[in-house]
């Protein structure tokens, strides 16, 4: 109903109500509105009915069919254009495609070979399977971490990194041991980047030691020497049993303390204590990841004896 409205108003009114609304030079516009208001009205009805032929495994039928159309469409267009113009060709359009669609129509609605509900049924099983089984291979081939990783020279078996990861400069890239860097995160490492050993990275995390924020508006040319003379670089610290959670950012000249805590979503810049939880952008210390520790110790008193001989080790 929608669509058989639209239709009836362009076809009455279409040039007068481009030109009231838009002006005098749109009249024009307006006719060729008029010429194709049939058109549009019988394609409107028909996109959201794309899908029924997919639910009865129609689609070699649809796909013959939408040929036709399409040869209809352009030899009607071609058609019209020769004969009368522009205006021609959206009239001949309208012609050809109103017959066109009334078929499919006539033909959706007199449909006999719907399938029946077990065939749907086993059909979407084996869909299901097949889902099921490419995602696993997908994980195992591109999303599968593996442990063991060699940096700063050395073998860091219980270190692991999504193949997801991006690194930049990663000869700058420094890791101890049992570091966890997850998907998508991206590291550039210019300038030096040093993860302690523990941390975990999860996903989406954003760490860079150099930054063009203010060297490009500054900067005497926006390449070369001239731009490499007022970039910011400095390095990137993170200290032993840190969590960066996810969709952060770490920029240049970033100190983070042993068991620091950053929330998701925040921006860290600048040197912070050791055990800071910090959120926010920019990021601000909101608390003490001690303090958090303490009560979870208290209920799990068997941890306690080597969180101790840690913190004993770091001094603190």
């Amino acid at each position: 109903m929608l669509a058989i409205g639209l239709m009836a108003v362009l076809l009455l009114a279409g040039p007068w109500l481009f030109e009231r609304v838009f002006g005098p030079p749109w009249r024009e516009a307006g006719e060729l509105a008029r010429a194709l208001a049939p058109y549009i009205a019988a394609h409107f009805v028909a996109a959201p009915l794309a899908v029924v032929t997919m639910a009865w495994r129609a689609q070699r039928w649809a796909f013959r069919l939408a040929l036709v159309g399409q040869v209809a469409f352009v030899g009607a267009l071609a058609l019209g254009l020769w004969r009368g113009g522009l205006l021609g060709g959206a009239w001949a359009v309208s012609a050809a495609m109103v017959p066109y669609f009334g078929w499919y129509f006539w033909r959706l609605a007199r449909w006999s070979q719907v399938p029946a509900p077990e065939a749907v049924a086993m059909t979407t099983a084996l869909r299901a399977a097949l889902n099921r089984l490419r995602r696993r291979l997908w994980r195992l081939l591109f999303f599968r971490t593996l442990f063991g990783e060699a940096s700063a020279g050395a073998l860091r078996p219980a270190t692991r990194l999504s193949p997801t990861v991006c690194i930049e400069h990663e000869g700058a890239l420094a890791l101890a041991d049992d570091v966890f860097i997850g998907h998508f995160c991206f590291i550039e490492a210019s300038a030096g980047v040093r993860i302690g050993r523990g941390t975990q990275v999860t996903n989406f995390v954003s760490m860079v030691s150099h930054s063009t924020h203010r060297a490009v508006r500054v900067a005497a040319g926006l390449s070369g020497a001239e731009l490499e003379a007022v970039v910011m670089r400095a390095p990137i610290v993170i200290g032993e049993r840190c969590f960066i959670g996810p969709h952060s950012t770490i920029e240049a000249g970033t100190t983070l303390g042993h068991g620091t805590l950053v929330a998701a979503h925040a921006r860290v810049r600048g040197a912070f204590a050791d055990f800071a939880v910090l959120a926010g952008s920019p990021a601000r210390v909101v608390g003490d990841t001690r303090e958090a520790d303490e009560r979870w110790l208290a209920a799990h008193p068997d941890l306690q004896s080597a969180y101790q001989r840690w913190r004993q080790g770091l001094g603190s």
